[in-house]
C-alpha cells in the first residue's frame, strides 16, 4: 500500500504523483501540460479573473495549480 492508495493508477495514487510532479505556481507550458487545455484558453481564463495567477517581475505569469485543476473539474 503506497500512501493509502492500494493501487497507483487509482484517481488518489495518480493525483498525489501529479501534484509532486507540478509545482504549486506553474509556467504556461506547465498549465498546458497538466490541465490538457489550450495556451490560449489558458490565457484567457488569466485575463478573465476566473484563475489566479502571479506576475513575476521578469512578467512573465505563473498559474496556480489549485485554480487551474479546479477549473476542469478536479479539487486537489
Amino acid at each position: 500500500v503506497v500512501c493509502g492508495c492500494e493501487d497507483l493508477r487509482s484517481y488518489r495514487g495518480r493525483n498525489l504523483l501529479m501534484m509532486l510532479k507540478h509545482p504549486l505556481l506553474l509556467s504556461l507550458a506547465a498549465a498546458v501540460e497538466l490541465a490538457g487545455l489550450d495556451r490560449q484558453y489558458i490565457q484567457k481564463l488569466r485575463v478573465a479573473g476566473l484563475i489566479k495567477t502571479y506576475k513575476t517581475l521578469g512578467g512573465k505569469h505563473k498559474y496556480h495549480r489549485k485554480d487551474l485543476l479546479r477549473h476542469v473539474g478536479i479539487d486537489e
